[in-house]
């Protein structure tokens, strides 16, 4: 079972990225230890700046996103070692979030990514694309092993 919810976790590190003269993204990246069984959580205040959260093979068990715009948003997450490049990278899922909607998903088996994990930010669905989400568009949480 996965527990959504914001909890004070140890073993955290704080990511900021962004191009210069933009505000910048913030991603938390916990190692929740004993709390998940193990589970890392990747978190989000912010979504646009694509962003490699695992180097190696990673299962994915949950995640909650809201997206604070009127139109929809989407979360594309990449099998691959490295952060990906919009419109280069090809996603391996494409997470739809309705305007100042939520998208909430978990499964005990997970979805496997067998070279790493790797998310980035969108308002299109087409994988050629390279627009990224506003600063403070998609605001959520990834749950993985």
């Amino acid at each position: 079972m996965l527990l959504f919810a914001n909890l004070d976790l140890s073993h955290s590190a704080q990511l900021t990225s962004g191009a210069p003269g933009t505000q910048p993204t913030a991603v938390t990246i916990t190692d929740a230890g004993q709390l998940f069984a193990g589970l890392g959580t990747a978190r989000s205040t912010g979504l646009g700046t694509p962003i490699l959260i695992k180097d190696a093979p990673a299962r994915l068990y949950g995640w909650q996103f809201f997206n604070t715009a009127a139109g929809a948003a989407y979360v594309k997450l990449y099998d691959q070692k490295k952060a990906p490049t919009l419109g280069s990278d090809v996603p391996q899922n494409v997470i739809a979030i309705p305007g100042t909607g939520k998208s909430e998903f978990s499964c005990n088996i997970g979805i496997e990514f067998g070279s790493g994990l790797a998310w980035a930010g969108s308002t299109s669905s087409a994988d050629s694309s390279t627009v990224t989400g506003a600063a403070g568009q998609i605001i959520g949480e990834l749950y993985y092993r």
